[in-house]
């Protein structure tokens, strides 16, 4: 899928860095230059003193979305605002930077590319999480991971999960993350889980620092149904980490279940990308071979 005419972008900024005015106010001039409005955040506006608007507000009124900050400041645009299936390009002006696609130098390439549209559209798959507790149910989304871990510090906890209402394992650790391929290169990553080529669909069960050598990450396609974790009667409480940003408590009256939510994220690439190149860039692989 190619860009389509922008008339208008929404531009999101990273939260307690006033220092991206400069950047915001040239960007917004160089992007007024070939006919595009840009709109800020209500919230990114606040911190630099303009006039913004509501996540979802910005959605519905602009073409693009851009995050300029880190992968964190990306995972809440993508989090508040996939479900209006507007792209996304995030402006990497943080250290490492896996869903960012370009560096805050780069803008007047990302203009120049906005104007030429020379870019590509492609959707990354997210999370769609439920508690599900009696009649009640919260639910909520998640674009690299869900974290699920005991809801005292430093407590190990049991976790069972089950697939296509089948019991597949008792994870018993720090606790356990299901990662979609995007988070394979955050927590998952640290976590030893497997690097998952981002534009796949699929889950990632990582267990974190399991009290079992048996214990491996475990990859299984996004289309299998009635994937559900829960905690045993002799366990207390658990918390989900959404993305590392939002957090739910999850008891022994309720159950966690996970599907691939019915539409994912829509990212701009360029049309040049090349996750590979990346990996090599970010996790220094090949550098033995040069020395």
């Amino acid at each position: 899928m190619t860009l389509k005419k922008v008339g208008t972008i929404g531009i999101f900024l990273r939260p307690k860095t006033p220092l991206l005015k400069k950047t915001f106010l040239d960007f917004r001039k160089a992007l007024s230059g070939i006919g595009i409005k840009a709109l800020v955040e209500k919230e990114s506006g606040k911190m630099i003193g303009e006039k913004g608007f509501e996540a979802k507000k910005l959605a519905k009124l602009c073409q693009i979305l851009i995050s300029i900050g880190g992968d964190g400041t990306f995972l809440s645009l993508a989090r508040e605002t996939f479900l209006f299936q507007k792209p996304i390009l995030g402006i990497n002006s943080g250290k490492l930077g896996f869903l960012t696609e370009t560096h805050l130098e780069n803008i007047d390439q990302v203009v120049e590319r906005i104007s030429k549209q020379d870019y590509l559209i492609k959707e990354r798959m997210v999370i769609q999480a439920t508690i599900i507790s009696g009649k009640t149910k919260k639910r909520f989304y998640a674009l690299n991971e869900l974290a699920i871990k005991s809801s005292q510090i430093s407590k190990l906890i049991r976790l069972n999960l089950y697939i296509k209402n089948k019991y597949v394992n008792s994870y018993y650790g720090d606790g356990l993350i299901v990662a979609t391929p995007t988070g394979s290169t955050a927590y998952n990553l640290s976590a030893s889980g497997p690097i998952v080529f981002p534009f796949t669909n699929s889950f990632i069960f990582t267990p974190i620092c399991s009290h079992s050598f048996s214990q491996r990450p475990l990859v299984v396609p996004a289309d299998f149904s009635n994937i559900k974790i829960k905690i045993p009667p002799d366990e207390d409480r658990a918390i989900i980490a959404s993305d590392g940003q939002k957090h739910f408590e999850l008891n022994k009256e309720s159950f966690l279940r996970i599907k691939k939510a019915p539409v994912g994220v829509k990212v701009i690439c360029q049309k040049d990308s090349d996750f590979f190149k990346t990996l090599r860039e970010k996790l220094f692989w090949g550098e033995i071979l040069k020395s």
